[in-house]
């Protein structure tokens, strides 16, 4: 004897009244968490319920009542989701597109359509019926795979679709922004920043005004870099990022003073903080103080020892102060670690230190 959960019973229930009373009222938002319960009664198959929401599709069909019949009918829905669940994939995609000919806007089964694309491999098509289904989450949940498996422009459609889906939520624009950042695409990551500090909203949280305050500063756009970090600050006077950024921002502009300041303050907050550790020693190095500087860089190695940059930046002062061995030795390491390095092995060239 089939033993069904009471709230699989309640489900087939409202399934029931609503196909053969046409009452909209009955109408349940259905998700997948929902068309799956309903896919799976207990003891049954996926098989076994996708005959069973078969049947109950058919009478409702062809029975003479109008009010029997709707279009949006949940008898049809768990049938696709049924056979979803058994891996049917083409057959669930049939049935899908049936019902969006008859309303192609219903977001429960653009939903579904999107879940049996994406299992088929049919990425963007997939994105598509998500966006069009108002589908945030999986958007984003699917973007954070997709750049994890460094598909990075199937990334970007599906982050973009989320953006377009909800361009009040931090997680797509961050995600977007953050994802060019980490590719090196400073140009692409800019016009996303700027997106999000337009709306001068905590809701964008964070990142934007960090990180644009940073581009603006290497691109020499120094009024812009302190206005962001200014903006940034206003609405989070503590926060590392921001002060981290704000601390780059005078070191390049030439206020190394101010820099030295901020970067303390900032590393007696956060000592790992690779950025602020090695602004600080790139700030005594634009000071002219360069035993400051390669002390500074010194501190930074003992954190952060394969930190390429960070050895260069100590070569270059032990060179000015006539410490060619140590110089010699930092340049050298660098290629160990990456000898691709131009930039060192130009140093070791020059100070007669090649093997």
């Amino acid at each position: 004897m089939i033993r069904i959960r009471f709230f699989d019973l309640l489900m087939m229930i409202c399934v029931l009244m609503f196909t053969f009373t046409g009452n909209p009222l009955i109408s349940l938002r259905l998700n997948w968490t929902n068309t799956r319960a309903l896919s799976n009664l207990a003891g049954v198959s996926s098989l076994s319920a996708v005959n069973l929401f078969a049947e109950l599709e058919s009478d409702t069909e062809t029975n003479d009542n109008p009010t029997r019949i709707n279009r949006y009918s949940l008898t049809s829905i768990p049938v696709v989701a049924a056979e979803y669940t058994a891996r049917h994939y083409l057959a669930a995609l049939d049935r899908a597109n049936l019902l969006l000919s008859q309303d192609g806007s219903n977001p429960v089964v653009l939903a579904l359509k999107g879940d049996i694309l994406w299992k088929m491999h049919e990425t963007l098509p997939a994105i598509e019926a998500w966006k069009r289904a108002g589908h945030y989450q999986q958007l984003v949940d699917a973007a954070k795979f997709l750049a994890r498996e460094k598909q990075f422009l199937l990334a970007q459609s599906a982050w973009e679709a989320a953006v377009q889906v909800d361009p009040d939520d931090l997680r797509a624009w961050a995600g977007l922004g953050s994802m060019f950042w980490n590719q090196g695409d400073v140009g692409a990551a800019k016009r996303v920043f700027e997106a999000m500090v337009a709306k001068n909203s905590r809701s964008m949280g964070n990142l934007p005004y960090a990180y644009l305050g940073i581009i603006y500063a290497e691109q020499g756009l120094f009024d812009e870099a302190n206005r962001v970090v200014e903006m940034g600050l206003a609405l989070w006077p503590r926060d590392i990022l921001i002060r981290t950024s704000q601390g780059i921002a005078l070191a390049r502009s030439g206020e190394e003073t101010q820099a030295i300041v901020v970067l303390k303050q900032v590393l007696l907050d956060e000592p790992m903080n690779r950025d602020a550790c090695y602004y600080l020693g790139w700030a005594y190095e634009r000071q002219g103080d360069d035993l400051q500087a390669i002390h500074q860089y010194s501190l930074c190695l003992d954190r952060f020892p394969s930190d390429i940059y960070i050895r260069y930046g100590l070569g270059l002062a032990f060179t000015r102060q006539g410490r060619i061995a140590e110089a010699c030795e930092q340049f050298l390491r660098i290629l160990e670690i990456d000898p691709t390095f131009q930039g060192a092995e130009d140093r070791l060239r020059e100070l007669g230190g090649m093997p």
